[in-house]
């Protein structure tokens, strides 16, 4: 894996799927990962912990490449809940042999980028692939580093605090085999998958409009999906002092992290990069269609960083304007999505 190229992913475990497969010789990226794994389904549930009502807000990006791999028959191997020592043998042997391997790691332990400096304890995860390793360091690709704008990485990763964060992270380890890998590169049809992927952009956006769940996806109580899911979340916000109570900032910083980085925000990225593929390789969107697309990424931006705001200041009276704000939103959201269906028709 010398010849490893990083290409830009929308979140950090599509975006190592895509470049182990890509840098594998397979003409694939993230955006048919996701649509062709009905990854694009807003979802909004809400549970009771004790005395305090806890909100979710996500799409299905980690679930899309599950379903991406079962439907088209790829498969390969997650190791979960290893010792420190098993895990260095497997990276160490997968290293060696040259097979491609995803190691989960605690943000708070990446020191390759100041991104990351800000995560320390809060438990929240990260992937990178493993290309080699050389004296005290690891050498690891990273397609997804969360600055504004993203970028990516490759480069050094110290041992010693790469082995910190992925002890901290149950060692979970993805491993390919050379094997299925080559099965999928002989099946993939990139004609067929451009096919399929306008299509399932399709249901996604329309089944998003009529709030209806995929039926693939787990439906339980108190779960909305969709258009629904957001409106579900503007009835909420008034009442979240009275939902979180004295942990009201901890978490509205929560809350605002579920939107940007699994709710909504990543979701519609990966949506603004599939209406450029398909504007660029099909001409089926026009530069309006792209700008709009672009607005709404930059309007849920806004109006998370006042979610947060919010919760750092405690200005709870704040929440029904921004409830008002998001209310908005959703309106132009169907809008957009109804403009886009109205181009695939076409």
């Amino acid at each position: 894996m010398q010849d490893f190229v990083t290409h830009q992913g929308s979140e950090c475990y599509i975006a190592c799927f895509q470049n182990v497969l890509r840098n594998s010789g397979i003409d694939i990226d993230e955006t048919e990962i996701f649509f062709l794994g009905e990854g694009f389904a807003t979802c909004y549930e809400k549970r009771s912990k004790g005395n305090v009502v806890d909100i979710s807000i996500r799409s299905f990006v980690h679930e899309s490449i599950e379903t991406f791999c079962e439907k088209n028959n790829f498969k390969y191997e997650i190791y979960k809940d290893l010792d420190s020592s098993s895990a260095e043998k497997l990276i160490n042997t997968c290293i060696h042999q040259d097979i491609p391997i995803i190691v989960k790691m605690d943000s708070g332990c990446i020191d390759y980028n100041a991104a990351f400096k800000n995560a320390f304890g809060l438990g929240l995860s990260h992937f990178v692939v493993v290309i080699d390793e050389f004296n005290d360091h690891f050498l690891v690709s990273d397609g997804f580093v969360p600055t504004v704008p993203a970028t990516i990485y490759q480069g050094a990763f110290g041992r010693e605090q790469f082995t910190r964060g992925r002890n901290a992270r149950g060692n979970e380890c993805i491993v390919f085999s050379k094997e299925h890998i080559a099965e999928l590169s002989k099946s993939w049809n990139k004609k067929e998958a451009t096919d399929q992927l306008i299509n399932e952009l399709a249901v996604s956006l329309a089944l998003f409009i009529s709030g209806e769940g995929n039926q693939r996806r787990t439906t339980a109580e108190n779960t909305f999906y969709g258009v629904n899911a957001l409106k579900a979340l503007v009835q909420d916000l008034p009442l979240l002092p009275d939902y979180y109570g004295e942990q009201f900032t901890e978490h509205m910083l929560m809350l605002y992290k579920k939107i940007r980085m699994w709710g909504v925000m990543g979701s519609r990225f990966l949506l603004e990069k599939t209406i450029a593929k398909l504007s660029e390789e099909q001409h089926l969107f026009d530069e309006q269609v792209n700008n709009n697309v672009r607005l709404l990424i930059r309007s849920w931006n806004t109006l998370s960083l006042m979610l947060m705001k919010i919760g750092m200041s405690k200005r709870t009276g704040d929440l029904i304007p921004l409830a008002q704000k998001i209310n908005e939103l959703i309106e132009t959201e169907v809008g957009l999505y109804s403009l886009i269906l109205s181009h695939i028709k076409n």
